[in-house]
């Protein structure tokens, strides 16, 4: 399990922004103190499933085959996600 994690490559510090461009992205590169970057967009919404309410934020990578950081491992199904679709990590589907 810890060597499943470590393959993640978990990000240490997560800023939430507006909004986000490629300046911003070079100034945190460089930094001293940052070893690695990458950009991603994510937006919370609440889903409605019969009588339940889920919250869920939906992530959405520039190059879903270029993930550097949080890497993603399905357990099943294709990867990357073709357009329209969406895939779930496993803990939310508790």
């Amino acid at each position: 399990m810890d060597e499943q994690y470590r393959a993640t490559n978990s990000a240490n510090i997560i800023f939430n922004t507006d909004s986000f461009d490629e300046n911003l992205m070079r100034w945190i590169r460089e930094q001293p103190e940052v070893g690695q970057v990458q950009g991603q967009a994510s937006h919370t919404i609440k889903m409605y499933g019969g009588d339940k309410t889920y919250n869920l934020t939906l992530i959405a990578y520039e190059d879903n085959n270029n993930i550097t950081m949080n890497k993603i491992t399905p357990e099943k199904g294709v990867w990357p996600p073709a357009r329209k679709e969406i895939s779930f990590e496993r803990s939310s589907l508790v």
